[in-house]
């Protein structure tokens, strides 16, 4: 006997999608009203917890126990995205079940039970019922196997070129005229799209020697990406609303968490809305606004960026090569921008699909400005590398990447003569070498949601992430280098967004506050790099904190999203407290340099930290 689809075998399949439906939405309502609205460290556990550690501080006890109750808390927060991710798409799955077979059983019926000779034929009914049991069974099982696969698309997944750079001695570039006290630049902005505006910026200016690059503060964390500034007399004092040692304060016209370049007499930002997105170049000396260059954002594809608020829609920081600013938006539109405010150039890369919103800053090599874009899930296949000629645009070369979305940056390091892009994503860190895109070096030790950017200190590359753990690498190896170059590990005081400090002697790390310092050296032939190390102390500063340290000299500099910072003084026994100050601002970028200066974005204004 032919079977075929009747009306009842649609029916009961549409109330087992529904069901399945309704079982599903009911225990996501119940996983949301259990966890109630805390934050994830608002538990009063916790909280209690850190006020007992607040009170005594030497309570060793109390510190393991805070330590393990973090830990938990973790976990669990990111067991429930997983949990709300994998039921979000079950429930679509099931009505959209539910809705088919409901379509179907309706176009069925009108011809299903015409009049006619009824047949009462018990074989038939029975062939009936079992075709509607079969039915049931298969949409549970397709539900099923839609979770399984779910499951698994959530889970972690598991040549050399020498620096040719022009002379040091170019002449800095001079600051075009000043914009009006209020803020607004001398000139309108340029608004072209993918074509330069008529007056714009040359393409064969001389780029300035890689020895003029390490003066400036040229892109995120400074000229090796490290945080660490070599300069003299950085302040170390300051009282932010009471004005004392702040050089000048000024308004930002946009907003953005992304952290601010410095070069020669300019100190250069972006900043953005759903509907707006600008680069700013302000006044070293004055912190007047020199000008404004706007770019509309592009929107080919229809709706609305939706950005996570903590990320924003000027996350990634810019990079300058010393004749353009290069910025990136999470709309993917990058943009080059002369140090006078011409365009140069815009390219749209696509829209980045990210929960999170794109966050990875750019950098520079030579001509070439790199993007790390990893995005959606590595099966999606949507990832990848990419160099872009500075002065015209032109994608130089870009190689995929079988990762997921990351929102780290990458960095660009010379490992004794041999230049490599370092990246960091879940579960590696990968190095490429600038000149083509080529892949040197990888080593799986990472894992999750791979914010904090690696490091490079002498041969060794430092990453971390929250969920993976940290490591340093030696980054002298060829292919996978798993096995052989993992020096250390830990997983204590991992961050989730900031990046690691590395000084002459240690590594500090700090995890929602809490600062852990390890001893930076490799420990000998003898240790095991699979087993974790422990701090040699750990500092809890009772503050949220999304600023990457810095260190000036034998001092590391830490600024708070509640507007507070701190200048301290690691050693192998304790953390000195040098100073506490307040800013008067939150503060989530991270600080750029130069000789006497700290240049600080807060929430709503750029300050000038030093002598004016």
């Amino acid at each position: 006997m032919r079977w075929t689809l009747t009306y009842p075998t649609l029916v009961r399949s549409a109330y087992v999608a529904g069901l399945f439906s309704l079982v599903v939405a009911v225990l996501m309502v119940l996983d949301f009203a259990g966890r109630g609205k805390l934050e994830l460290f608002d538990t009063p556990e916790y909280l209690a917890l850190r006020a007992e550690l607040r009170e005594r501080p030497a309570d060793e006890e109390t510190r393991q126990t805070l330590r393990a109750l973090d830990l938990h808390l973790r976990e669990q927060y990111f067991r429930n995205r997983r949990f709300l991710a994998v039921g979000m798409y079950l429930l679509l799955g099931g009505v959209t079940l539910t809705f088919v077979f409901a379509r179907w059983a309706a176009a069925q019926r009108p011809h299903a039970y015409l009049p006619g000779p009824v047949d009462t034929s018990r074989d038939r009914e029975r062939v009936e019922q079992r075709a509607a049991a079969w039915a049931a069974a298969g949409v549970v099982g397709v539900l099923a196997m839609t979770l399984g696969v779910v499951a698994l698309r959530i889970a972690p997944i598991a040549p050399p070129t020498t620096l040719t750079l022009a002379s040091d001695t170019i002449p800095p570039a001079p600051l075009p005229p000043a914009g009006k006290s209020d803020g607004q630049p001398a000139a309108a902005p340029a608004s072209a799209t993918d074509a330069a505006p008529a007056a714009a910026a040359p393409t064969d200016a001389a780029l300035p020697g890689y020895e003029v690059y390490r003066t400036q503060w040229p892109r995120f964390r400074g000229p090796t990406g490290s945080g660490v500034a070599r300069f003299d007399e950085i302040p170390t004092t300051w009282n932010g609303p009471a004005g004392e040692g702040i050089g000048w304060k000024a308004a930002v016209p946009l907003p953005g968490n992304n952290s601010p370049l410095v070069w020669e007499r300019r100190v250069l930002l972006s900043g953005a809305t759903a509907d707006e997105q600008a680069v700013f170049c302000f006044d070293t000396e004055t912190g007047e606004l020199v000008w404004r260059h706007d770019l509309p954002p592009t929107r080919p594809e229809a709706g609305e960026l939706e950005v996570m608020e903590a990320t924003g829609y000027a996350a990634p920081t810019t990079a300058t090569d010393g004749v353009r600013v290069y910025a990136i938006f999470p709309t993917g539109d990058l943009v080059a921008v002369s140090l006078d405010g011409q365009r140069a150039w815009h390219k749209y890369l696509g829209l980045p699909k990210n929960s999170y919103g794109h966050a990875s800053s750019l950098a520079t090599h030579e001509d070439l400005v790199i993007v790390q874009l990893d995005q959606a899930t590595a099966q999606a296949g949507l990832s990848r590398l990419l160099a872009v000629r500075g002065a015209t645009g032109e994608i130089a070369w870009e190689v995929p990447r079988p990762v997921p979305a990351s929102w780290a940056s990458p960095l660009v390091v010379d490992q004794d003569g041999r230049w490599m892009i370092i990246t960091a994503v879940n579960p590696w860190i990968i190095a490429y070498a600038p000149a083509d895109g080529s892949e040197l070096w990888r080593a799986k030790c990472l894992g999750g949601e791979v914010g904090p950017s690696p490091v490079y200190v002498d041969g060794v590359v430092y990453a971390a992430n929250e969920m993976g753990g940290f490591a340093a690498v030696r980054a002298d190896g060829t292919g996978d280098v798993t096995d052989t170059h993992i020096l250390w590990t830990t997983d204590i005081d991992v961050p989730d967004i900031v990046s690691p400090l590395v000084t002459d002697q240690f590594v500090v790390l700090v995890a929602h506050g809490m600062l852990g310092c390890f001893d930076r050296a490799a420990g000998g032939p003898e240790a095991d790099p699979t087993v974790p190390r422990d701090p040699l102390w750990e500092e809890d500063l009772l503050a949220e904190i999304s600023s990457s340290p810095s260190q000036v000299g034998d001092l590391v500099y830490v600024f708070s999203e509640e507007g507070k910072a701190w200048i301290l003084r690691p050693t192998r026994e304790a953390c000195e407290r040098v100073a506490e100050l307040e800013l008067g601002e939150a503060v989530k970028a991270s600080p750029a340099f130069q000789p006497g200066r700290i240049y600080v974005r807060g929430e709503k204004h750029l300050y000038c930290i030093g002598k004016p």
